[in-house]
């Protein structure tokens, strides 16, 4: 399956990011686009990475172990 950072997404990750910013703890743009790809279809996320992932739960992140 293929998910494409559409406008949806685009709108998740710019709420996201003011949000982070405004805490001074913004990650990795890339990180932050799939994370709302995945929040904005309403997926889990498989990583090995969850430093950074971790603090898009509070946005509505589901994260799933490997």
């Amino acid at each position: 399956m293929v998910l494409y950072f559409d406008n949806k997404a685009l709108i998740k990750a710019s709420e996201i990011y003011a949000s982070l910013k405004k805490k001074g703890k913004l990650i990795d743009e890339r990180d932050l686009m799939i994370g709302a790809i995945c929040i904005s279809n309403n997926l889990p996320l498989a990583t090995l990475n969850k430093k950074h992932f971790n603090r898009l739960k509070q946005y509505g992140l589901k994260m799933i172990d490997i």
